[in-house]
């Protein structure tokens, strides 16, 4: 009965992907995709499956100081830098035979890497599909031809309201002339390039200031052709709400008792642009050792996927978080997962 009630959520999700993952289906993928499926739902902690997603920082820098964002309240300390052709060919060539999806986003700005388009294309040499999400603020006339050539699957951009002044109070250091002037550049450049992709998905985090905006945006993205609008809950009212992360603490106790129904560390994978990769995207902000579980660039796949670190944590996660022994951010995890960190 309890799998009969995950049911709907699994379909929600898939749906939400099936636009760009179905088509770059194949044997091998599908073979994978089940033995991945056969292996969660027994907890290995040793894979035969190979991850299926990726979520790769394109550039680790970002221009604005958004509320909510761990880059705008300073607490990604990881170095600034770029993924570089070569890294990313390396990469490739590691997994990208099991992969259906790239994601080139953790917590910077993809396009301030000039060389996305390129890493698009190279994705689709492979037969991947890749979503980029971006605050537009470098979606330039060339970057848009650039994207349209590399025939980016989707687009996702964040605008925050229906005025300079209630846009900077999400986005903070943001230009809402520029940004509105660059996704309607962008979408009469794919409109009169006769294309329907990228799949465009315009991301709204409702706040109190900027609600009475809320339907001026939405009709605006009808009015544009925008494929998908999305209401966001606001995350930065976590970072002033200290009895949140009091109730996290008792999310944990409550947990330990159950077995963790995390899925990335047995589907998807988060890597920097230097290639460290990560348990997941939400702690690939610091530059530690207990968060890194190996270099994708320097080692082969299985050193890391199937890794001590990588073992570990899933038996963590297997043994209803009764293992004591290593260093590993697992440890720390509640479910639902932490979105936002406290400030220190």
């Amino acid at each position: 009965m309890k799998l009969l009630k995950k049911i709907p959520g699994m379909v929600g999700a898939l749906q939400r992907h099936n636009r760009i993952v179905l088509p770059r289906l194949t044997f091998a993928r599908l073979v994978n995709l089940c033995v991945l499926g056969i292996e969660m739902l027994f907890r290995r902690p040793k894979l035969i499956s190979k991850p299926v997603v990726a979520k790769i920082e394109a550039c680790s820098a970002c221009n604005l100081s958004c509320e909510g964002c761990r880059s705008g309240h300073l607490i990604v300390e990881y170095p600034a830098g770029n993924m570089s052709t070569e890294d990313f060919g390396i990469v490739l060539d590691k997994m990208g035979k099991y992969l259906f999806e790239i994601v080139f986003y953790n917590w910077g700005e993809p396009l301030m890497n000039k060389k996305v388009p390129e890493l698009v294309k190279m994705a689709h040499q492979h037969n991947i599909s890749v979503i980029i999400s971006t605050n537009l603020h470098y979606l330039t006339e060339e970057m848009g031809d650039r994207l349209l050539e590399a025939q980016l699957d989707k687009l996702i951009f964040c605008i925050d309201g229906w005025s300079q002044e209630s846009y900077q109070q999400v986005r903070i250091g943001g230009d809402f002339d520029l940004v509105i002037n660059n996704i309607k550049r962008f979408i009469d450049q794919r409109n009169k390039a006769g294309m329907k992709k990228p799949y465009l998905e315009w991301q709204y985090v409702v706040t109190q200031r900027n609600r009475p905006e809320l339907a001026m945006a939405r009709s605006a993205a009808g009015d544009w052709g925008v494929d998908r609008f999305v209401e966001l809950v606001d995350w930065s009212q976590r970072l002033d709400d200290k009895s949140y992360f009091n109730g996290l603490d008792k999310a944990w106790e409550k947990m330990r008792g159950k077995r963790n129904r995390c899925f990335w560390l047995w589907s998807s994978i988060a890597m920097q642009y230097d290639g460290n990769v990560f348990p997941c995207c939400h702690v690939a902000n610091k530059p530690y050792e207990d968060r890194i579980f190996g270099n994708l660039v320097s080692s082969s796949l299985d050193e890391v996927w199937n890794g001590p670190k990588y073992r570990m944590a899933r038996q963590y996660l297997r043994s209803k978080r009764r293992i004591e022994e290593g260093d590993f951010i697992c440890k720390e995890c509640n479910t639902p997962p932490i979105f936002i960190e406290e400030t220190k």
